[in-house]
C-alpha cells in the first residue's frame, strides 16, 4: 500500500497508469486504513474504510467542506456507513477520529452530524468523540430527509480545533 496524505492525490491522478489499481492509503491508525475510493473520478472527500493492510472492505465515510449551508442545515458535514457485518467494532468512531486531521488540512473547523433520535449507535459515537447537540430539527416538507422518514433529526457539533483527547 501507498500512505499520501490528500494533497498528493492530484500527482497520482495526473499520472494515472497502475500506480492508481493499488490502494492509496490517506489515514490508518494501524486497525483500519482510509483510502481513496477504487471507482472515484475525482477526489471529492470520500473514503473507503478496510481492515488495515487487508481487502476487508467495512464502509466509507465522507465529508463535506460546509459551501452550501442549507445542505450542512440538515445533512452536516460528516457521516459514514458501516457495513452491518463490521459494525460494534468501533469502526466508526476511528474512521471519524481519522477524518478529523484531513478536515483540518481542508480548513473545515466543524464536524456536524445530523444523525436520527432513534439511531443511539450514531448519537453514541458523537458523544464519545466529544460532540455537543446543537439543536433538533424537523425537516421541513419539501426536503428529502422529511421524505424519508418524517424524523426528527439531532445535529451534533464537534469543535475540531478543541483541544483534548477524544473519549
Amino acid at each position: 500500500m501507498v500512505n499520501i496524505t490528500p494533497a498528493i492525490w492530484l500527482i497520482l491522478f495526473i499520472l494515472e497508469g497502475d500506480i492508481l489499481s493499488e490502494r492509496i492509503v490517506i489515514k490508518t491508525d494501524g486497525e483500519i486504513d482510509l483510502t481513496i475510493p477504487k471507482d472515484f473520478e475525482e477526489y471529492d472527500n470520500n473514503f473507503d474504510i478496510y481492515l488495515h493492510d487487508t481487502d476487508t472492505y467495512v464502509g466509507n465515510i465522507w465529508f463535506d467542506e460546509g459551501f452550501d449551508p442549507e445542505f450542512t442545515k440538515y445533512f452536516g458535514n460528516i457521516g459514514y456507513e458501516i457495513k452491518e457485518k463490521y459494525r460494534g467494532n468501533n469502526y466508526a468512531f476511528k474512521a471519524v477520529s481519522l477524518i478529523k486531521s484531513i478536515m483540518l488540512e481542508d480548513d473545515v473547523k466543524v464536524m456536524l452530524f445530523s444523525i436520527n433520535k432513534d439511531n443511539m449507535a450514531s448519537r453514541h459515537i458523537a458523544q464519545k468523540l466529544g460532540a455537543k447537540i446543537l439543536c433538533h430539527r424537523l425537516p421541513p416538507k419539501n426536503h428529502k430527509l422529511y421524505n424519508l422518514g418524517n424524523e426528527e433529526i439531532i445535529i451534533y457539533k464537534y469543535d475540531l480545533e478543541k483541544k483534548g483527547k477524544t473519549k
